[in-house]
């Protein structure tokens, strides 16, 4: 995940997971909206070298889907935060706001700072350069 050659690394991620579900259905007894509350505290590492870089997320998830039962139908909205905060560097990558996906998974919208979309959605592998130098990757 970060850096080439000889300087690259994988980020571990560990933590507590904690999430609460709501599944809404119609008349008919059919899922139709499905909505996620997630609560992350975790840290990414470097087993390596024993750098870390603890964070906190809270999100949001809500798929409606067009088609009832049918997930690949889904319009997906997550809205939330995670941000990865290191002493004496400050933020090294932050990730808020909101996106919408389409069906198939698509990306409709984004608006905030929004660091794991420009990495895996738009190709912008720069936007984990100061996560992978707080974790001791080049």
């Amino acid at each position: 995940m970060c850096g080439n050659g000889a300087g690259a690394l994988d980020i571990f991620d560990q933590g507590t997971h904690n999430r609460h579900a709501i599944r809404v259905y119609d008349a008919a007894g059919d899922l139709t909206r499905h909505v996620i509350y997630d609560q992350y505290f975790s840290q990414f590492s470097n087993p390596l070298t024993g750098a870390a870089v603890p964070y906190t997320q809270h999100n949001t998830t809500t798929d409606i889907l067009a088609v009832p039962r049918d997930f690949t139908s889904a319009t997906e909205t997550i809205t939330g935060e995670v941000n990865f905060t290191v002493p004496h560097m400050g933020a090294v990558l932050l990730n808020a706001g909101k996106t919408v996906f389409g069906a198939g998974g698509t990306l409709e919208f984004s608006a905030g700072p929004q660091g794991f979309i420009d990495c895996f959605y738009n190709g912008n592998t720069a936007a984990l350069d100061a996560l992978c130098t707080a974790l001791g990757g080049s």
